[in-house]
């Protein structure tokens, strides 16, 4: 029996767990099977996290990141355990994922030599995306800070769409040359794929069209435009049910608070589901997909949705504008304007025959840019 440990190792710094398990366990599990140890540094909010990632085999380092906190103490200790844990484990990648983690841990590894050092943005965060004087204000203190962290040959900056690299490498934070593009963490094309899952309990009335929103219940991912949108809709007396797939996060300053989520089904008409475990079978379910966000990296929800052959409604901002091509497979409509996100839901609403078609296009799209396994293999090169 072979007991000869593996000689190369890999640490993934995440914000939390939940986050680590739905979009780069994939990437983990093949790390794994090309010979890597993999670790995990992140933050736990809930038990069933550290379950889930021991059964996978991935060993656990856990951080006390309080992703909403702006505490400079709380930064300085998690800054602390991030070196310690890279001092002790001397792995030969250190992979961060979002932009809290990419700073804090990238001031402190950025100067450790014969390491690759992966700082894979996920999408920029609220501060980029609300214009208002704090959110300026932190952009402005921020980005040194960032210059320094991504500093060093070892280091290389992951984004998933090119307005967001724009931001970075425009104002010399980066040069162009240590960075790279790769669409998203993809999607699984056999588990998500268009028609109906047997077995799926229709969750709405099943001879009305549903159209969805798989997100969090966040004021940035578009949520009170899509309520409007519908509770227009519904007024104009189309028979279609409205959805939103994803739980409040309370860790997130633009979080739903229970009154607000009670007030979708109430005031507006659009049901609220919670976190869906069986998202491949709600999508197949699911007439149109819709994500009115204010900005993303690469929102997996599109991609899988456009794997699943749905058309997609969407906001026309980085990230998503990149899981559709206007008129082909779904619409891109302006950020914030519920009336214009309502006029191409009704499209939509309208005509079967342009669903269809659309569908269509978008598998056949997410085949082309989606593909997990060839995102995956990219991302892996870069740990070379």
């Amino acid at each position: 029996m072979n007991n000869q440990a593996p000689t190369r190792r890999v640490l993934y710094v995440v914000n939390v767990g939940w986050f680590f398990l739905s979009h780069r366990l994939s990437l983990a599990r093949e790390a794994m099977a090309r010979g890597y140890e993999v670790h995990l540094a992140c933050g736990i909010e809930q038990s069933w996290e550290r379950k889930q990632i021991a059964a996978h085999g991935i060993t656990l380092h856990e951080l006390p990141l309080q992703r909403s906190s702006g505490s400079l103490i709380n930064a300085l200790r998690v800054m602390s355990q991030i070196a310690t844990v890279v001092g002790r484990l001397q792995p030969a990648v250190v992979h961060l994922v979002a932009l809290k983690v990419v700073l804090l841990g990238g001031l402190v590894t950025r100067r450790v030599s014969h390491r690759r050092i992966v700082a894979a943005f996920s999408g920029l965060g609220h501060i980029f995306t609300d214009e208002g004087v704090r959110a300026r204000f932190a952009r402005a203190l921020v980005m040194p800070w960032f210059r320094l962290a991504l500093r060093g040959e070892s280091c290389v900056a992951l984004f998933q769409n090119a307005d967001d690299r724009a931001v970075f490498t425009s104002r010399g934070v980066v040069p162009e040359r240590r960075t790279t593009l790769i669409r998203g963490v993809g999607v699984a094309l056999d588990r998500f794929a268009p028609g109906e899952v047997p077995g799926v309990d229709a969750i709405t009335d099943p001879a009305r069209p549903l159209v969805v929103l798989p997100a969090r219940l966040l004021r940035e991912k578009g949520v009170q435009e899509f309520a409007e949108a519908a509770r227009r809709l519904i007024a104009a007396g189309h028979a279609a049910e409205f959805a939103i797939a994803g739980s409040p996060d309370p860790e997130n300053p633009s979080s739903f608070s229970a009154a607000e989520i009670s007030a979708l089904e109430k005031d507006y008409g659009v049901h609220a589901l919670g976190h869906v475990e069986d998202i491949a079978g709600l999508l197949s379910r699911a007439s149109i997909v819709c994500l009115p966000s204010y900005r993303e990296g690469m929102p997996k929800a599109l991609a899988e949705a456009a794997a699943s052959g749905k058309p997609i409604v969407t906001t026309d901002v980085p990230g998503c504008r990149e899981t559709v091509v206007h008129g082909v497979n779904g619409f891109l409509v302006p950020a914030k304007d519920a009336h214009a996100l309502a006029d191409a839901i009704e499209a939509l609403l309208r005509d079967p025959e342009l669903r269809r078609a659309m569908g269509v296009a978008s598998r056949a799209l997410a085949e082309e840019r989606f593909d997990e396994r060839a995102l995956i293999a990219r991302t892996l090169e870069l740990y070379a």
